[in-house]
């Protein structure tokens, strides 16, 4: 059997078909050159330019791995397979180590595979291969992973042969790493405050259908999602016009500017958990529009509101549990912000045309929003002559680390790194549901790959639909009459017992386990018998995973647990200890933060 085919049964097992696929409709690459060295390890040459040591290939790679890999990290991402000298020495180095080789040159990597004996390591479980694949194909990936702490590495001699792919790839590996960051952040900072709002919005859960009933309703019919950048004002007149050909669908940072021109959307969408946020519905007339919204929303919105409307199903365990009680409400992609929340609302219920109308994702003319919003009205109340509010504007602006990118005009646009995350969202929709156009009116707002700017000779030709628009709505209205009738006091009380007793037991589980993971230590300390506690700590683990409110709990303890588990495989067992100890302490103050707050909802009967 040759080398070639010794590396491809390793890579590849038992799949003899894509073996003869690639041996035989794959040309290896003629511009590779296998060359000797004094140590017996092959090299190569491309174009002239050794792509390894010319004198000892496996010990130049094992010194670079050295120096790369002294921090922590979750997966380590090769640009380029070389001879596969680095990639065998970081498997070496570190045990368990996740490797995502991505190779666009499969003739390159089938000389490679000719030139020496891989066969011990290509079939580890932990080495991946992405041969020429998309760069949202390496997205995908990445998730599936679920890295945070990624190293790159480049072959220099072959980097610049695919720069522009590898350019691409790396800029999908910076935009997860920084949704990751946002994600992790906004968690931290928001993580009670959801499940706070969540239970106190039980009762309209409960009272109001999710958005499942409302899928592909409104087939055919275009959507215009309507935010609050600054180039609202500039439309604002022609919005009349515009709703008797769409379906107006505005976050709720856009409805009090909306409501002082007297346009009514058909929907409004509200996802912020923030009291502040609270701020955009005070004093408007909402009666015409239907709210859509996340469970963990702040409960004073609805307090603001004289509307009905329909639910978003939640993100959060506690809120999966509930609706598991109360039937499922349906899910929408979470992008990050109310906007694209609202997008994926219009595609939803049908609309194969989704226009944009005020979602700028920058800052036209230095302005951070359109007039008459009430964040700009808090800036004018707190205003005062050594602090305008045109420094609250200006310090928002630069809040974000601003830079410069294009408009659809061509232009130079001020924009932030808050706002690529959306636009990245953006980008990649329109590369998952590619048979849904989506336009933007304003040429003055961020150019989105994917997205169009919408002129007004495309607007003109769209024919009116408002009778039939609102004959729809009328007819989604008689859902209201159709859901489930609410549940009693009594259901949600017996509801909140049971999930009360579930809650305890588990905060009863984790102090032991704290517990026992401080006798461990002990016994470690002296040198003692661990077997006993062992025994009993691995009981605990084992009733706290057979559990249904471990998901709620732990969802407070992510962060927490994302370290620990870090230092999962560290050679101290001090140090392994005190992580079992700091988990188990994590679960039992998750636990008893939902045993307070549901201890108050009973009491107070909230729900």
């Amino acid at each position: 059997m040759s080398m070639l085919q010794e590396n491809l049964n390793s890579l590849l097992g038992k799949n003899k078909e894509l073996i003869k696929s690639l041996v035989h409709r794959v040309v290896p690459s003629g511009e590779l050159e296998i060359v000797s060295t004094r140590s017996g390890n092959p090299t190569g040459l491309y174009r002239g330019i050794y792509i390894h040591s010319r004198y000892d290939p496996m010990r130049e790679a094992k010194q670079l791995v050295d120096g790369l890999l002294e921090e922590e990290i979750d997966i380590v991402v090769f640009l380029g397979f070389a001879l596969g000298y680095t990639v065998e020495a970081c498997l070496e180095k570190k045990q368990g180590l996740k490797i995502l080789v991505v190779e666009p040159d499969i003739g390159l990597f089938l000389k490679a595979l000719r030139s020496r004996d891989m066969s011990h390591f290509l079939g580890r479980e932990e080495l991946l291969f992405a041969f020429g694949n998309r760069p949202d194909e390496i997205l995908e990936i990445m998730e599936g992973l679920r890295a945070e702490r990624i190293k790159i590495i480049r072959n220099r001699a072959l980097y610049h042969k695919d720069i522009e792919y590898y350019r691409k790839i790396e800029d999908i590996i910076n935009r997860y790493l920084r949704r990751k960051s946002i994600n992790t952040n906004t968690m931290k900072r928001f993580g009670r405050i959801w499940i706070r709002n969540l239970m106190k919005n039980l009762y309209l859960l409960a009272k109001y259908p999710g958005i499942t009933s409302l899928k592909d309703r409104f087939k055919g019919i275009p959507s215009l999602v309507i935010g609050a950048g600054p180039t609202l004002d500039l439309f604002l007149k022609e919005l009349p016009e515009l709703r008797k050909k769409m379906i107006l669908i505005a976050v709720d940072t856009a409805m009090k500017p909306l409501a002082e021109a007297g346009i009514s959307p058909d929907f409004m969408v509200i996802v912020d958990p923030q009291y502040w946020n609270t701020k955009y519905l005070e004093r408007i007339k909402t009666t015409d529009s239907l709210f859509v919204a996340e469970p963990a929303t702040h409960p004073r919105n609805f307090r603001l509101i004289d509307t009905r409307g329909f639910w978003i199903g939640s993100f959060f365990p506690l809120g999966k549990y509930f609706e598991e009680i109360i039937g499922e409400k349906g899910t929408l992609g979470a992008g990050g912000s109310v906007t694209t929340t609202a997008w994926d609302f219009a595609r939803h219920i049908g609309s194969k045309e989704i226009f944009l109308l005020g979602v700028d994702l920058g800052f036209p003319r230095k302005q951070i929003h359109c007039k008459g919003t009430s964040l700009e009205e808090l800036w004018h109340l707190g205003s005062c002559k050594l602090a305008p509010a045109e420094t609250a504007s200006f310090d928002s602006l630069m809040s974000g680390n601003p830079f410069y990118d294009i408009s659809y005009n061509g232009e130079s646009l001020v924009t932030d790194e808050r706002m690529v995350i959306y636009k990245n969202w953006f980008e990649s929709q329109t590369v998952i549901h590619r048979g849904i156009k989506t336009f933007n009116l304003s040429e003055f707002s961020l150019k989105i790959p994917g997205i169009e700017h919408a002129n007004h000779k495309m607007l003109s030709v769209f024919p009116e639909r408002r009778e039939l628009i609102d004959r729809l709505l009328k007819d989604v209205e008689m859902l209201f009459d159709e859901a489930t009738c609410i549940p009693s006091d009594e259901f949600f009380e017996k509801a909140f017992r049971n999930l009360l007793f579930e809650l305890e037991e588990l905060f009863s589980l984790a102090e032991k386990g704290e517990e026992y993971a401080g006798f461990l230590r002990e016994e470690l300390e002296r040198g003692g018998d661990i077997r006993p506690v062992l025994e009993s700590l691995e009981k605990v683990d084992q009733a706290i995973m057979k559990m249904h409110t471990r998901d709620i709990a732990g969802f407070l303890v992510q962060e927490i647990s994302r370290k620990v588990t870090r230092g999962y495989n560290s050679s101290d067992p001090q140090m392994a200890v005190e992580n079992s100890r700091l988990l188990y302490s994590s679960i039992k103050r998750a636990a008893y933060y939902h045993i307070n707050l549901l201890k108050v909802m009973m009491k107070t009967d909230q729900y």
